[in-house]
């Protein structure tokens, strides 16, 4: 077994034996995380099938990149690992954080590289919670315009409306007093919410 596989293996253990600890609730689901730093920072395709057992978050013509919450670290070197080894790509882990405390989650992982010499195998990257929470401001799932009609994400009039009230679901917007644009199937702006990770619209 190679150096690199019984690395793997070994952080999957210990990943398994920590796991039980339980989950805590985040500021995004990790698929929003995925799709945000997959397509406007890497810029390459998110979950992406290498082989009958590995599907990568993010994959480009020449990386491989897992994103891990900071506490999840272990795991995600470990798929890295596997994943540049099948793929024969440049790995990249980036490291989700979400309060200052975290980042020593950051440097374990960058100690755990450098005592085990995978520094040219891999890198670690890291992303700030903040810019996910001041883009998703920018762009809510819903607003909510000043007539009360309520247009979901990605819907060409969500991007026109300037002044508005921001909301998490359709169902919220509807529940404050709006109404759904008469001019867009319900199908049609799931499509665009189901992309943007946000709640679907119940038929």
């Amino acid at each position: 077994m190679s150096l690199i596989r019984t690395l793997a293996v070994a952080l999957v253990i210990v990943y398994s034996v920590t796991s039980f600890a339980g989950s805590k609730e985040h500021k995004f689901q990790d698929g929003e995380y995925n799709r945000y730093i997959c397509k406007n920072i890497l810029n390459g395709k998110t979950e992406v099938t290498i082989s009958k057992q590995s599907r990568v978050d993010c994959m480009g013509e020449a990386f491989v990149a897992e994103i891990e919450f900071a506490d999840l670290w272990r795991q995600g070197v470990s798929q890295v690992l596997r994943y540049s080894k099948e793929s024969k790509k440049d790995g990249i882990l980036y490291i989700v954080i979400e309060n200052e405390q975290e980042k020593a989650f950051v440097d374990k992982a960058n100690e755990y590289l450098q005592e085990n010499n995978l520094e040219n195998v891999m890198s670690i990257r890291v992303f700030d919670s903040n810019d996910m929470a001041l883009t998703r401001a920018q762009r809510p799932c819903v607003k909510k315009t000043r007539s009360s009609i309520c247009h979901a994400i990605n819907a060409g009039s969500h991007g026109a409306t300037r002044y508005f009230k921001a909301f998490s679901s359709m169902a919220e917007c509807v529940s404050s007093g709006g109404r759904r644009a008469r001019n867009a199937s319900i199908e049609k702006m799931n499509k665009g919410l189901m992309k943007e990770n946000c709640p679907l619209i119940e038929q």
